[in-house]
């Protein structure tokens, strides 16, 4: 039939496990490619979600690209009206975030009523 893949058995050689996600699993990690956080973002959606910490509490980062910049490891900066944070190689904007106990909004908004996080180092916290 046309359009239809063939059934073919998985080559059991690179077969590969991953036990059951927690919520650790989504922490983001600056030192990272933003493109390898970029994709865990989209693949930690909606379930364990991914977060980083700002002032001991959790914020979730529920959507972001990255993006090829020169923007110091961890460090939250303003760039135009986008949010980038520095990451192990280029950076990740951020689009939608949301703060602990809080609604999800554009990360430009959360910035706004947060200044002090544009003077956050990220890289210097851990999830443990």
């Amino acid at each position: 039939m046309q359009g239809e893949l063939p059934l073919l058995p998985q080559d059991e050689q690179f077969v590969t496990y991953q036990g059951m996600l927690t919520k650790q699993d989504g922490f983001l990690d600056w030192h990272k490619p933003a493109v390898a956080l970029a994709r865990q973002v989209r693949a930690f959606d909606p379930w364990p979600s991914t977060f980083t910490l700002w002032q001991n509490q959790p914020l979730k980062v529920l959507s972001a690209v990255a993006v090829d910049a020169n923007v110091p490891l961890g460090k939250v900066v303003l760039q135009g009206k986008s949010v980038w944070v520095g990451a192990g190689r280029g950076a990740l904007q951020l689009q939608l975030v949301q703060p602990a106990g809080k609604r999800a909004m554009p990360a430009l908004d959360f910035v706004r009523g947060n200044p002090a996080f544009l003077s956050a180092d990220l890289s210097l916290v851990s999830s443990d």
